[in-house]
């Protein structure tokens, strides 16, 4: 299932979501540190998309959200009573319907499941990524061990998922995967509510 459609099956009932918008310029590398070309490549064909497809959202009367460290969403706003507005889920289908034919994804989600030493050279940019940003990474498996686990292994869900999650505020979170974007096989990705 290509992501933009796991993406947009999910009903999203927070007031707004928070991360870098399209209109911003991206992270500052810190410095010292030279990011690697296919992450800028990575984040501009990301935003091509996300654009693209809130575009497509609004023609169909829906409002749509970027998903930190993955794609778009849909955004639901509830009234007082927790209830939608009436036609909106039939709405949000037939735009998710639409949308996914019209925008094309970005050329590197063709590539995702791919298991080699490309990807896992990948992983460990998005591992040296992470420190530069501050952060503690986790130790990344060896080549045969992630290879063989079929590319399951992935920092941010070591980090920020399970028992053992890194206390790191939401914003930060989002920050940290807009900075070290994803191009490996099982990408973790982030809903994070904004602070009122």
């Amino acid at each position: 299932m290509r992501p933009s459609t796991t993406l947009l099956a999910l009903v999203l009932t927070l007031g707004a979501l928070t991360g870098c918008t399209a209109s911003d310029p991206g992270p500052e590398p810190p410095e010292g540190w030279t990011e690697p070309g296919w992450m800028a490549e990575v984040r501009q064909a990301e935003e091509e998309y996300v654009e693209a497809t809130l575009a497509c959202y609004r023609e169909h009367g829906v409002e749509g959200t970027r998903i930190p460290g993955a794609g778009v969403g849909f955004l639901n706003k509830t009234d007082e009573h927790g209830q939608l507005p009436p036609g909106l889920e039939e709405r949000q289908r037939h735009a998710g319907d639409e949308c996914n034919e019209r925008v094309a994804e970005p050329a590197h989600w063709a590539q995702a499941d791919r298991v080699d030493e490309a990807a896992y050279g990948r992983l460990l940019d998005i591992v040296t990524c992470i420190e530069a940003h501050g952060h503690e990474a986790p130790e990344p498996p060896s080549f045969d061990s992630w290879r063989d686990a079929r590319g399951r292994w992935n920092p941010f869900q070591e980090m920020f998922g399970g028992a053992g999650a890194q206390a790191v505020e939401p914003k930060e979170r989002a920050r940290l995967l807009d900075a070290c974007p994803q191009h490996i096989p099982q990408g973790y990705y982030e809903v994070v509510p904004l602070d009122d």
